[in-house]
């Protein structure tokens, strides 16, 4: 592969990232990416903007072009947020998004009504109905959100050393899969559990080679970093993977001419 990309990095505008952002665009220059998407987390719930607050969008925007304009021409750096839940709160999103436009969106489920958090470690094994209302969730999401991206689907599962049983999912999944290829929206293969218990890709490798089956071929990359030694850590590996099932592309954001707007295109594993 000749180009590498992470379109899901976490800097110092995420609450729970420990990421200067300018060392991991120099860290990405070092290790020869072509573009990587700055995606700090906007989360709208309630009960998450009581805990962390929201980030001052307009300062981190401002951050981003001027790291865009320092580094031009070394690396293309994307103007990019991860909106949680936004299929539930788009209306105060777009209002915080309207001045300055994201450049990508990543959508992402880290809550639901019936469980406070699927993104950590899970103090309790989930219940049937926890794991239905996630998926379905996600396809609400996939279904009318204005979304880039569609984010680490399944991380509830990333601290688990041994496969759970969500065959009773598996039809939710699947509208998943065809609601994101009905409407050109990108799979996340999100890297981050191969440096956890799980030791593999979101979405696992069974439910990415479904994807395929059903005709997907939209994927992005991301190492959902938050610390800088992990960004770069597993990169080799997840390629590996993705071409062992027979994905031929990653997507990828390639400025037009006049470095203001992006179009998404292929580029071969």
């Amino acid at each position: 592969m000749k180009m590498k990309f992470d379109y899901h990095l976490h800097g110092s505008f995420s609450s729970d990232s420990r990421i200067d952002t300018e060392k991991l665009v120099l860290k990405a220059i070092e290790r020869g990416y072509k573009s990587i998407a700055i995606t700090e987390h906007f989360d709208f719930k309630p009960s998450e903007i009581a805990e962390y607050g929201i980030p001052a969008y307009m300062k981190y925007h401002r951050q981003i072009m001027h790291l865009k304009d320092k580094y031009r021409g070394r690396i293309d750096i994307i103007f990019g947020v991860e909106a949680g839940e936004y299929n539930r709160f788009s209306d105060l999103a777009d209002l915080i998004f309207k001045f300055a436009p994201p450049e990508m969106v990543i959508g992402s489920i880290h809550s639901t009504d019936d469980y406070p958090n699927y993104s950590v470690r899970l103090e309790k094994a989930l219940q049937r109905e926890n794991l239905i209302t996630y998926y379905q969730e996600n396809l609400d999401m996939a279904t009318r959100s204005n979304i880039d991206i569609l984010g680490h689907l399944g991380i509830h599962k990333r601290y688990l050393s041994k496969p759970v049983d969500e065959s009773f999912c598996l039809d939710i999944i699947d509208d998943i899969f065809r609601k994101l290829i009905e409407r050109g929206i990108n799979l996340e293969v999100n890297y981050s559990p191969l440096r956890r218990e799980m030791r593999n890709v979101l979405p696992e490798p069974e439910l990415l080679k479904r994807y395929r089956e059903l005709g997907g071929e939209r994927i992005t990359i991301g190492s959902d970093s938050h610390r800088l030694e992990d960004f770069d850590d597993y990169f080799d590996r997840a390629i590996e993977i993705l071409r062992g099932l027979g994905f031929r592309y990653i997507f990828y954001l390639e400025p037009l001419a006049s470095g203001e707007e992006h179009l998404w295109k292929a580029q071969h594993l």
